[in-house]
């Protein structure tokens, strides 16, 4: 091992223990970090989450179209989107590992999809850390590559992931998720970036994202008004009428 090498397993070891001093000793994975985060937060984050989101999409690196989408999210339940206006017959709802698109107030699809954005972001906080493995291995994230990164503007962050298939990013001082990055067969680069994380309650909340290809942004979320409230309605994530699913 060089003494280059050696120094940055060390900083790697010391950045663990100064975050969750037991998870000091299983530094060889991303597992610890995952444990860490639910460990840090998972009586202090917020249950429920609403926010109206201006969506702009672009093409060729310049702003092709803007949306406005209405989102409320249950933690570990799932997220609804309404596209439009929360009169909207339009939308997705993301619940039990699975994705539910409607269209004209008709549901059109479902498929099976494990959403990481949600459960980095949010459920890993709720949900056991072994579940919350399980779910973003499954996703393609290899927790046997574990590296601490430099972050832009200053501080570090842990890197877990093969970075040539599935990596995501967790700020070693916060614990909070901040970047995903996927590699496709072609080696096309897909990365997702959650910005200006500022103080919701006891948790955070990211109020930018912004989705890049290949380097060039495609598509860039904006959160406003942004509520934690301590209900939402019930039944708001069972099936039958998308239009009439409102908060």
């Amino acid at each position: 091992m060089t003494f280059s090498s050696f120094r940055s397993c060390l900083i790697l070891v010391l950045a663990l223990a100064a975050v969750l001093p037991s998870i000091a000793q299983d530094a060889a994975n991303g597992r610890a970090v995952i444990e860490a985060m639910h460990q840090k937060y998972k009586k202090k984050w917020y249950k429920n989450l609403t926010f109206k989101q201006k969506t702009t999409f672009y093409k060729d690196g310049k702003t092709d179209r803007e949306e406005t989408w209405f989102e409320g999210m249950n933690m570990p339940l799932g997220l609804v989107i309404k596209f439009g206006d929360m009169g909207s017959g339009d939308g997705l709802v993301f619940k039990s590992d699975s994705q539910y698109v409607y269209r004209d107030n008709r549901l059109i699809s479902q498929t099976k999809r494990i959403h990481d954005l949600l459960v980095l972001g949010f459920s890993v906080y709720f949900e056991s850390p072994e579940v919350s493995i399980g779910k973003l291995a499954e996703s393609g994230y290899d927790f046997d590559h574990f590296e601490l990164d430099m972050k832009e503007g200053g501080g570090t962050e842990f890197a877990i992931g093969n970075p040539d298939q599935a990596q995501f990013w967790v700020d070693t001082k916060t614990l909070l998720f901040t970047k995903l990055r996927k590699k496709d067969k072609d080696g096309n680069v897909s990365e997702i970036r959650f910005n200006q994380y500022r103080k919701l309650k006891k948790g955070w909340i990211a109020p930018e994202v912004v989705f890049l290809r290949n380097g060039q942004i495609t598509l860039t979320e904006a959160y406003s008004e942004i509520t934690a409230p301590k209900k939402l309605p019930a039944g708001l994530f069972d099936g039958g009428d998308f239009a009439a699913k409102r908060w």
